[in-house]
């Protein structure tokens, strides 16, 4: 993603969560992007999970979804989570919550 703050030169792609939680255990990342709606488990649940990695060293993460309510406001409330963007997102809007 390139924006007037910055680029983002790599992204990691995990197809669902059990990937995701070991990727996240062999290599440090800056930031996770997670869909609320994921194979093996859900999205607020693997933030929680990627949180327990690294104690005292919150990762910040963003939620995407189709599905923007009010459920997902309150899954935006997991700890280290910065926000929940509706599908398709704005990278700018991504980049505004990651800054």
């Amino acid at each position: 993603i390139e924006t007037p703050y910055r680029r983002v030169e790599q992204g990691t792609l995990a197809p669902d969560v059990a990937p995701a939680l070991a990727l996240a255990a062999a290599q440090r990342f800056d930031a996770a992007v997670l869909d609320i709606q994921l194979p093996g488990g859900d999205g607020r649940g693997l933030a929680t999970q990627l949180q327990g990695i690294e104690p005292g060293r919150p990762l910040p993460v963003v939620f995407v979804t189709a599905f923007v309510g009010a459920e997902d406001a309150d899954g935006a409330r997991t700890p280290g989570v910065l926000g929940c963007l509706p599908k398709p997102f704005d990278p700018e809007r991504l980049v505004g919550l990651l800054r």
